[in-house]
Protein backbone atom coordinates (compact mmCIF):
# COMPACT_ATOMS: atom_id res chain seq x y z
CA UNK A 1 0.00 0.00 0.00
CA UNK A 2 1.12 3.68 -0.66
CA UNK A 3 2.87 5.11 2.43
CA UNK A 4 0.91 8.64 2.13
CA UNK A 5 -2.42 6.71 2.16
CA UNK A 6 -2.68 4.94 5.45
CA UNK A 7 0.19 3.16 8.21
CA UNK A 8 -2.01 0.83 9.56
CA UNK A 9 -2.62 2.35 12.35
CA UNK A 10 -4.08 5.04 10.34
CA UNK A 11 -6.41 2.31 8.54
CA UNK A 12 -7.94 0.93 11.87
CA UNK A 13 -8.79 4.34 12.63
CA UNK A 14 -10.49 4.87 9.86
CA UNK A 15 -12.18 1.98 10.43
CA UNK A 16 -13.35 2.84 13.50
CA UNK A 17 -14.89 5.95 12.00
CA UNK A 18 -16.75 4.20 9.69
CA UNK A 19 -18.15 2.02 12.00
CA UNK A 20 -19.07 5.46 14.27
CA UNK A 21 -20.56 7.08 10.77
CA UNK A 22 -22.35 3.65 9.80
CA UNK A 23 -24.14 3.88 13.34
CA UNK A 24 -24.82 7.89 13.88
CA UNK A 25 -26.13 8.34 10.56
CA UNK A 26 -28.14 4.91 10.39
CA UNK A 27 -31.42 5.76 9.14
CA UNK A 28 -30.26 8.12 6.96
CA UNK A 29 -30.44 8.05 3.29
CA UNK A 30 -29.77 9.80 0.04
CA UNK A 31 -30.78 9.85 -3.56
CA UNK A 32 -34.38 9.46 -2.32
CA UNK A 33 -34.01 6.83 0.49
CA UNK A 34 -32.05 4.58 -1.89
CA UNK A 35 -28.30 4.88 -0.92
CA UNK A 36 -27.26 4.90 3.31
CA UNK A 37 -26.57 8.02 4.07
CA UNK A 38 -22.59 7.47 5.06
CA UNK A 39 -21.73 6.11 1.29
CA UNK A 40 -21.60 10.10 0.54
CA UNK A 41 -19.42 10.59 4.03
CA UNK A 42 -16.97 7.78 2.54
CA UNK A 43 -17.08 8.74 -0.48
CA UNK A 44 -15.59 12.31 0.28
CA UNK A 45 -13.18 11.10 2.13
CA UNK A 46 -11.97 9.03 -0.72
CA UNK A 47 -12.79 11.70 -3.71
CA UNK A 48 -9.86 13.96 -1.46
CA UNK A 49 -7.61 11.16 -0.42
CA UNK A 50 -7.09 10.56 -4.49
CA UNK A 51 -6.50 14.36 -5.30
CA UNK A 52 -3.75 14.37 -2.43
CA UNK A 53 -2.22 11.20 -3.90
CA UNK A 54 -2.49 13.26 -7.81
CA UNK A 55 -1.28 16.10 -6.36
CA UNK A 56 1.79 14.93 -4.24
CA UNK A 57 2.02 17.80 -1.94
CA UNK A 58 1.67 15.91 1.32
CA UNK A 59 4.37 13.78 0.95
CA UNK A 60 6.28 13.50 4.30
CA UNK A 61 2.85 14.79 6.33
CA UNK A 62 1.30 11.01 6.50
CA UNK A 63 0.05 12.57 9.81
CA UNK A 64 -2.06 15.47 8.00
CA UNK A 65 -3.74 12.94 5.62
CA UNK A 66 -5.01 10.99 8.12
CA UNK A 67 -6.68 13.83 9.55
CA UNK A 68 -8.13 15.04 6.48
CA UNK A 69 -9.15 11.64 5.72
CA UNK A 70 -10.89 10.74 9.46
CA UNK A 71 -12.39 14.81 9.21
CA UNK A 72 -13.91 13.67 5.92
CA UNK A 73 -15.18 10.59 6.67
CA UNK A 74 -16.72 12.39 9.61
CA UNK A 75 -17.57 16.00 7.71
CA UNK A 76 -21.76 15.79 8.67
CA UNK A 77 -21.66 13.99 11.91
CA UNK A 78 -22.29 17.69 14.03
CA UNK A 79 -24.48 18.70 11.75
CA UNK A 80 -27.10 16.16 10.69
CA UNK A 81 -26.39 13.68 13.90
CA UNK A 82 -26.96 13.92 17.97
CA UNK A 83 -23.06 12.79 18.34
CA UNK A 84 -21.74 14.50 21.25
CA UNK A 85 -18.48 16.13 20.12
CA UNK A 86 -17.03 14.86 23.24
CA UNK A 87 -16.85 11.49 21.54
CA UNK A 88 -14.78 12.69 18.87
CA UNK A 89 -12.25 14.29 20.99
CA UNK A 90 -11.75 10.82 23.10
CA UNK A 91 -11.22 8.59 20.06
CA UNK A 92 -9.51 11.06 17.51
CA UNK A 93 -8.16 13.95 18.95
CA UNK A 94 -9.07 17.51 19.28
CA UNK A 95 -7.55 17.96 15.58
CA UNK A 96 -10.33 15.83 13.91
CA UNK A 97 -12.75 17.72 15.92
CA UNK A 98 -11.35 21.27 15.05
CA UNK A 99 -12.12 20.07 11.63
CA UNK A 100 -15.26 18.66 11.53
CA UNK A 101 -16.43 21.52 13.87
CA UNK A 102 -15.10 23.85 10.87
CA UNK A 103 -17.01 21.91 8.33
CA UNK A 104 -20.14 22.13 10.14
CA UNK A 105 -23.29 24.88 9.33
CA UNK A 106 -24.46 25.13 13.09
CA UNK A 107 -27.88 27.08 12.12
CA UNK A 108 -28.96 24.84 9.16
CA UNK A 109 -29.44 25.86 4.85
CA UNK A 110 -31.43 28.64 5.78
CA UNK A 111 -28.32 30.43 6.76
CA UNK A 112 -25.95 30.31 3.80
CA UNK A 113 -24.33 33.60 3.50
CA UNK A 114 -23.37 32.97 7.56
CA UNK A 115 -21.59 29.18 6.65
CA UNK A 116 -20.12 30.58 3.46
CA UNK A 117 -18.39 33.13 5.16
CA UNK A 118 -17.41 30.38 7.63
CA UNK A 119 -16.12 28.68 5.12
CA UNK A 120 -13.96 31.80 3.62
CA UNK A 121 -12.24 32.09 7.18
CA UNK A 122 -11.87 28.90 7.17
CA UNK A 123 -8.25 26.79 7.07
CA UNK A 124 -6.86 25.23 3.71
CA UNK A 125 -7.89 21.74 5.62
CA UNK A 126 -11.39 22.88 5.86
CA UNK A 127 -11.64 24.20 2.31
CA UNK A 128 -10.17 20.64 0.99
CA UNK A 129 -12.54 18.53 3.02
CA UNK A 130 -15.40 21.31 1.48
CA UNK A 131 -14.43 21.20 -2.11
CA UNK A 132 -14.56 16.68 -2.18
CA UNK A 133 -18.24 17.56 -0.67
CA UNK A 134 -19.15 19.77 -2.95
CA UNK A 135 -17.47 17.66 -5.68
CA UNK A 136 -19.76 14.37 -4.21
CA UNK A 137 -22.64 16.11 -3.52
CA UNK A 138 -22.90 18.04 -6.89
CA UNK A 139 -22.09 14.19 -9.11
CA UNK A 140 -24.98 12.71 -6.82
CA UNK A 141 -27.33 15.04 -7.75
CA UNK A 142 -26.55 15.29 -11.46
CA UNK A 143 -26.81 11.18 -11.68
CA UNK A 144 -30.23 11.06 -9.44
CA UNK A 145 -32.21 14.31 -10.85
CA UNK A 146 -34.85 11.56 -11.58
CA UNK A 147 -35.25 10.31 -8.05
CA UNK A 148 -34.47 13.34 -6.11
CA UNK A 149 -36.92 15.02 -8.62
CA UNK A 150 -36.55 18.28 -10.95
CA UNK A 151 -38.32 20.36 -8.54
CA UNK A 152 -35.90 20.01 -5.53
CA UNK A 153 -32.78 19.64 -7.25
CA UNK A 154 -33.55 23.29 -9.22
CA UNK A 155 -35.58 24.79 -6.28
CA UNK A 156 -33.21 23.76 -3.77
CA UNK A 157 -29.92 22.05 -4.18
CA UNK A 158 -29.13 23.89 -7.28
CA UNK A 159 -29.42 27.48 -5.79
CA UNK A 160 -27.35 26.46 -2.31
CA UNK A 161 -24.36 24.50 -4.98
CA UNK A 162 -24.33 27.49 -6.75
CA UNK A 163 -23.87 29.88 -4.21
CA UNK A 164 -21.13 28.05 -2.93
CA UNK A 165 -19.52 27.94 -6.76
CA UNK A 166 -19.77 31.39 -6.56
CA UNK A 167 -18.04 32.21 -3.31
CA UNK A 168 -15.76 29.84 -3.21
CA UNK A 169 -13.95 28.89 -6.36
CA UNK A 170 -11.73 31.84 -6.49
CA UNK A 171 -10.19 31.03 -2.51
CA UNK A 172 -6.69 31.14 -2.73
CA UNK A 173 -4.27 28.20 -1.56
CA UNK A 174 -1.08 28.71 -0.58
CA UNK A 175 -0.18 25.74 1.40
CA UNK A 176 -2.19 22.77 -1.00
CA UNK A 177 -2.83 24.85 -4.39
CA UNK A 178 -2.52 21.16 -6.53
CA UNK A 179 -4.44 19.52 -4.54
CA UNK A 180 -7.01 22.94 -4.44
CA UNK A 181 -6.86 23.15 -8.23
CA UNK A 182 -7.47 19.40 -8.77
CA UNK A 183 -10.95 19.30 -6.19
CA UNK A 184 -11.57 22.75 -7.95
CA UNK A 185 -11.31 20.90 -11.17
CA UNK A 186 -13.57 17.66 -10.48
CA UNK A 187 -16.64 20.54 -8.69
CA UNK A 188 -16.51 22.25 -12.09
CA UNK A 189 -16.93 19.22 -14.01
CA UNK A 190 -19.57 17.98 -12.15
CA UNK A 191 -21.02 21.33 -11.77
CA UNK A 192 -21.42 21.45 -15.63
CA UNK A 193 -22.98 17.49 -15.80
CA UNK A 194 -25.63 19.01 -13.43
CA UNK A 195 -26.66 21.70 -15.41
CA UNK A 196 -26.16 19.37 -18.54
CA UNK A 197 -28.22 16.67 -17.55
CA UNK A 198 -31.16 19.46 -15.74
CA UNK A 199 -31.47 20.85 -19.04
CA UNK A 200 -32.42 17.68 -20.38
CA UNK A 201 -35.82 17.86 -18.12
CA UNK A 202 -36.78 21.30 -20.04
Amino acid sequence: MDRIEQNEAGLEKSQQMLELIKHYHEGQFRSNGKVPYWHHSQSVAEIMLDAIKQSGEFEGEEGKVEQLFLAAQGHDLYEDTDIDPDEIKEKFGVEIHDLIQGLTNEHGDHDRAGYIEKLINASEEVRLIKFADMVDNTVGCAYNIFDLGVEWVKGFFLPIISEQREKLADLTFTKYPRTATLLKSQFDFSYQRLQQNLAKYE
